[in-house]
């Protein structure tokens, strides 16, 4: 027989193992005790071993459960500088949940108490333990235990915050990373040096904040955003160690270059759940999958584990999206553990607009644009060269095109991802320009992304295909007031509080990234919606969102397509019953439902995105330094939406013609015969390959009762049709909610 006997307050508690193994029976004792013994470097080293050889005998005769039920009872709390359990009935239940253990309580009187001790006495039984891996307990919390003891245990209390510094590759872009932890609350706060990238980000407990290379400081504070601060924080202060409220399952062993690991999935309150890898062997963390609001799955992949003041730390954090190319890879070259926190790098500096201004000290200035199927289109000038026609985007960052950057001289690094609206993520590199231009506005050393964009962005027919895209960036420096009717954009001077209008309303702008949102009501009930000006439809209603509320829409909804960066979504348009928000309500507005399933279009923290068709109802101002927009009615308020009345989509296809690519039932263009794949000669007179694809979208989305000839070749022969638009949405049409199954 063996008996372990260890002490702990007041109480003694006796565990008795009915079955044997191998022949060998135990019974733990947890006696009370007197005082605490201790030298002078700490407790007594002779009880430390002793506890360790009990908890090396009671795995071997139970197995993993009970040796992290063991740890966990004789862990030592470095706060109080006690030995044993900290309350020992707390624990009772748990050790009552071994298999044939029965736990017996009883007072001890003060003649019963011994000195702090652990004594192991051997009986008989076999001498020699098997020495074989224990298997892991199929218990998420359990696994949890375990992960925390073999990382350091009690040790992490010990310690307030961890200042990380070390070398830093992204996407092959390089250069050095310090980061700041805070253990306790679980807030973080990282600087990025690696040319063209230098930032900072800082991440607290459910919000965040970023500065870019010009020390522009932007608050993160969308429900997207707060979700994705709330893992981080997760995350740093190792929260499955104490996941209370968190929701844990077990979902399995996994086996992945040639390891085994136990998989824990964990969902931290107000977070995104993410599925932690734990090493079977050693009960480390080597890796996090977790899927961000768009469904973009990456993962965090730990290694090269030390020990450093009694706790495992790991020297390199890979994050992948699955192409290696794109990883972001940080080695460590120092960790300083400390017991205070320095609370000063948590706190976001007054914002310094250093890199933009406008030309002869200006407190504001006009400037004219275009509209591009309900685009706007200015011209740019990049390092001094002759202007391109570059779309504002409120929705996106500063982006030039492969074409555009070649023609310029301008060179991009690295190998990163972007996504958009489509479900794709596309390659992109980063580069430096030195100098922009529109009118009197000016900015120097800006960032831009080199990526291709969609055909049907660039399309303009027989004009100059778009170069790219300006928006936060710009945006984020210079208030801006936006006039659809009057095709006006009116900058102010950087960091300046711009005038309020007579009559305008007021509302919070809220931030994800660099995309500026508000607060709109669907029939009643509030989301946070995007406003995009690269977003040429009107309100779209992201999928999420609308499940969970069903509001009723106008039947039969027409298929459409939405597509931007990243590819195309299949969506629908239809009508809700309205609008709203502020003192403005729009009755029975044209609407598009997205059901995607990856990309922007699929966030399920936001409601949806408002384009051209919403927008043009207000002239508007953003202020992004300031988190408000100043909104009033344009002439446009309230004003009936055109759209595509033919049921039939067009697209420009590989050779430059322009196709059809989609035919809706019981649709004008179904009941002329046309058929997906036809080529489209021209419409109503007009030759598709010296227009815009848009300039036909127009054409189409004439009054209904307009008869539209259209030629079209057919398996190389050549074909006429008549298509006389409708109204296939008309205004009081059957309202129900749209059902996807």
């Amino acid at each position: 027989m063996i008996r372990v006997l260890t002490t702990c307050h007041a109480e003694v508690l006796d565990f008795r193992i009915r079955e044997r193994v191998g022949g060998i029976g135990l019974i733990m004792q947890s006696s009370a005790s007197g005082g605490t013994h201790k030298t002078g470097a700490g407790i007594w080293p002779t009880i430390g071993i002793a506890r360790k050889i009990a908890g090396i005998i009671v795995g071997q005769l139970l197995g993993p459960k009970a040796a992290m039920i063991w740890a966990q009872a004789t862990q030592i709390r470095a706060s109080s500088g006690r030995d044993g359990l900290d309350g020992c009935f707390i624990r009772q239940n748990s050790l009552a949940s071994l298999r044939g253990v029965k736990p017996e309580r009883r007072k001890v009187g003060m003649h019963r108490r011994i000195s702090r001790h652990l004594l192991i006495i051997f009986g008989f039984g076999f001498g020699i333990f098997n020495s074989a891996k224990a298997q892991s307990p199929h218990n998420a919390s359990d696994l949890l235990h375990l992960s925390y003891l073999a990382s350091g245990g009690y040790h992490w209390s010990a310690f307030a915050q961890a200042e990380i510094s070390g070398d830093v590759n992204i996407g092959g872009i390089k250069g050095d990373f310090h980061e700041v932890v805070d253990l306790r609350r679980g807030r973080d706060a990282t600087d990025i040096d690696a040319d063209p990238i230098k930032m900072k980000q800082v991440s607290l407990t459910d919000s965040s904040w970023q500065a870019d290379q010009s020390g522009l400081v932007t608050y993160l504070d969308t429900p997207s955003a707060r979700a994705d601060a709330i893992n981080e924080s997760y995350v740093d202060r190792n929260g499955w160690f104490a996941a209370k409220g968190s929701e844990l399952s077990y979902v399995g062993t996994r086996k992945d270059h040639g390891v085994d690991y136990d998989l824990v999935k964990v969902t931290p309150p107000g977070g995104r759940s993410m599925t932690l890898w734990i090493d079977t062997t050693d009960h480390l963390l080597y890796r996090i999958d977790q899927m961000d609001a768009t469904h973009h799955e990456s993962d965090i992949l730990y290694s090269n584990y030390r020990k450093l003041d009694g706790v495992m730390m790991p020297f390199s954090t890979r994050q992948s999206n699955g192409d290696p190319s794109q990883d972001t890879v940080m080695t460590v070259k120092r960790i300083q553990l400390s017991r205070t926190i320095d609370q000063a790098v948590f706190i976001p500096p007054p914002s310094m607009f250093m890199d933009a201004r406008l030309v002869g000290g200006m407190g504001s200035a006009t400037v004219p644009f275009s509209l591009a199927d309900g685009r706007i289109v200015v011209d740019i000038s990049l390092n001094g060269k002759p202007a391109l026609p570059f779309l504002v985007d409120s929705g996106g960052s500063n982006v030039i095109t492969p074409e555009t950057a070649k023609l310029l001289g301008i060179e991009g690094s690295g190998d990163l991802a972007s996504g958009g609206v489509g479900p794709a993520q596309d390659s992109e590199q980063l580069a430096t320009v030195r100098t922009l231009r529109l009118g009197p506005v000016e900015m120097v050393n800006q960032q831009f992304s080199a990526l291709p964009l969609p055909k049907f962005l660039q399309d303009r027919g027989g004009e100059a295909p778009i170069a790219g895209l300006v928006g936060a960036e710009l945006l984020r420096r210079f208030p801006t007031t936006i006039d659809y009717q009057r095709k006006t954009l009116t900058f102010y001077k950087p960091g300046s509080t711009p005038p309020k209008p007579v009559g305008a309303q007021e509302v919070r702008l809220f931030f994800d990234g660099s995309h500026p949102y508000i607060q709109m009501d669907v029939d009643g009930v509030a989301g946070i919606f995007g406003i995009d000006t690269g977003d040429s439809s009107s309100a779209t209603l992201f999928g999420p969102f609308y499940l969970v509320h069903e509001f009723p829409i106008e039947q039969p909804p027409q298929a459409r397509e939405q597509g931007g960066i990243g590819g195309h979504t299949v969506a629908l348009r239809t009508r809700v019953g309205s609008l709203s928000f502020g003192p403005w309500k729009l009755e029975d507005p044209l609407v598009t439902l997205n059901f995607a399933d990856k990309g922007v279009f699929s966030n399920d923290s936001i409601a949806g995105n408002l384009g051209h068709e919403l927008l043009k109802n207000f002239v508007f101002t953003l202020d992004y330094e300031h988190r408000r927009g100043y909104f009033l009615r344009s002439a446009d308020f309230g004003k009936p939406l055109d759209y595509n009345r033919s049921g039939m989509a067009l697209h420009r296809d590989k050779n430059g013609d322009v196709a059809v690519e989609r035919v809706n039932p019981d649709t004008p263009a179904a009941s002329a015969g046309m058929r997906p794949g036809d080529i489209i000669l021209s419409i109503d007179g007009r030759n598709p390959r010296a227009q815009a694809l848009s300039q036909f979208e127009t054409v189409l989305s004439a009054a209904p009762g307009t008869k539209l000839e259209v030629r079209y070749s057919r398996a190389g022969k050549e074909m006429k049709s008549i298509i006389q638009l409708r109204e296939l949405l008309p205004l009081g049409g059957t309202m129900s909610p749209f059902r996807t199954t």
